[in-house]
């Protein structure tokens, strides 16, 4: 394994909660495929060619061009911070008229999901047909926790709940990677213990 190819094992690895051999074992299972799709787009990106990114990952050449295909058709994109649920509406009565209101905290994480999102799209019109989301929501170990504990840390199972994270994803993102919220034909959220915690999210067009 070169350097190139571990270091950018580990950087995709560390969003999906995987060490760098978890992401080059040739393993089917889904965040390890699309961790490695990354790696071959980034060595592509940095100009190697096909069967040399194939001997390196220790692959045959066409299951290289597959995955710089389906890679292709993918955004991905991290919002840095505490992940964050969708707030329950609050209720407001204003010159004796009650209204519902959204939670400034989750208006303002619902616009950074946006802002990363655009970024990612780099000023590309949104998906036309139907997506995919895919989100590791990664979350900081707690500091009182004992090291064997921390040790074996690895679902998040606290607040907030994996149905509101995608809510908020949802609505971020809606008319920026796509047009309509009834395109997002799957959606699965995982909630993980990291060192750094962050929303790392995978949007792609079937």
């Amino acid at each position: 394994m070169t350097p190139r190819v571990r270091l950018y094992a580990e950087q995709e690895g560390q969003k999906h909660g995987l060490s760098a051999a978890n992401v080059l074992e040739q393993s089917r299972e889904r965040r390890r495929v699309r961790a490695r799709w990354v790696v071959m787009r980034r060595l592509r990106t940095d100009g190697f060619s096909t069967p040399k990114i194939a001997q390196w990952l220790g692959m045959n050449h066409s299951t290289v061009i597959y995955g710089l295909q389906r890679e292709s058709a993918m955004i991905h994109f991290t919002v840095p911070g505490l992940p964050r649920g969708k707030g329950r509406a609050r209720i407001a009565n204003v010159r004796g008229k009650v209204r519902a209101y959204t939670p400034g905290k989750t208006v303002a994480y619902e616009g950074l999901i946006a802002l990363a999102g655009r970024d990612a799209m780099a000023n590309a019109v949104p998906y036309e047909g139907p997506v995919a989301i895919e989100a590791t929501a990664v979350f900081p170990i707690p500091a009182s926790w004992s090291k064997a504990r921390k040790a074996a840390a690895q679902w998040h199972t606290s607040k907030p709940d994996a149905d509101n994270i995608a809510k908020s994803l949802g609505d971020g993102l809606n008319g920026v990677a796509w047009r309509d919220d009834s395109q997002v034909a799957s959606m699965r959220i995982l909630k993980v213990y990291g060192d750094t915690p962050g929303l790392h999210v995978t949007v792609t067009a079937l």
